[in-house]
């Protein structure tokens, strides 16, 4: 196993994962609001809600190993804690109606 600093990649993985559990989150909330638009041709099903939440997961807990990694610059540790809170708060702040 290579020893080095893996946290560049990492971060950047968590932070796309996480944009795209964000996207898909918001798809599904419209759906379950019924705000959905002329080209919404999305299924909503329990795979769906699946996929939407493995996504969640896993960029939750790549972002967690950089932020606590102890090999990755400070910089990076705190740009992982802030992308975590960001995307809780976002997630907790999408509009309801």
């Amino acid at each position: 196993m290579p020893s080095g600093d893996f946290s560049a990649p990492t971060l950047m993985i968590g932070q796309i994962t996480s944009m795209v559990f964000l996207a898909m989150a918001h798809k599904l909330r419209q759906h379950s609001l019924g705000m959905t638009g002329e080209n919404a041709q999305w299924s909503i099903d329990g795979y769906t809600l699946l996929v939407t939440i493995f996504f969640g997961i896993f960029s939750f807990l790549l972002l967690f190993r950089v932020s606590i990694s102890s090999k990755a610059p400070k910089r990076r540790r705190r740009i992982a804690r802030l992308w975590i809170l960001g995307s809780v708060a976002i997630f907790l702040l999408f509009p309801r109606n």
